[in-house]
């Protein structure tokens, strides 16, 4: 799944899968795979927040402290930092010609 999304190492995908695989079985069947998916496309606005409010209750505690918040801050800021230097090391493989 994480390919579909295209969010191979991403800091989220667990939270993602957690999401979808809704009876914890540690496998996401046809069927939670297209609730999940209709959840974010066409769900409604609580659904959506649901959705969102989940990525960011990463302690599983129904509620945001500044602890789940910083974490979810330093995942994002790394990702960023490794796809800015993976950029910079494609940028020095394959420098720029002006045509």
């Amino acid at each position: 799944m994480t390919s579909i999304f295209n969010i191979e190492g991403h800091p989220f995908t667990d939270d993602f899968f957690l999401f979808f695989d809704t009876n914890h079985d540690g496998l996401i069947d046809f069927y939670e795979m297209v609730l999940g998916m209709n959840i974010i496309e066409k769900g409604t606005f609580e659904e959506k927040c649901n959705f969102a409010y989940g990525m960011y209750d990463i302690t599983e505690a129904d509620v945001l402290d500044t602890q789940s918040i910083r974490e979810v801050l330093r995942r994002t800021y790394v990702t960023q930092i490794v796809q800015m230097d993976q950029a910079l090391t494609k940028l020095k493989e394959q420098p720029l010609k002006n045509p």
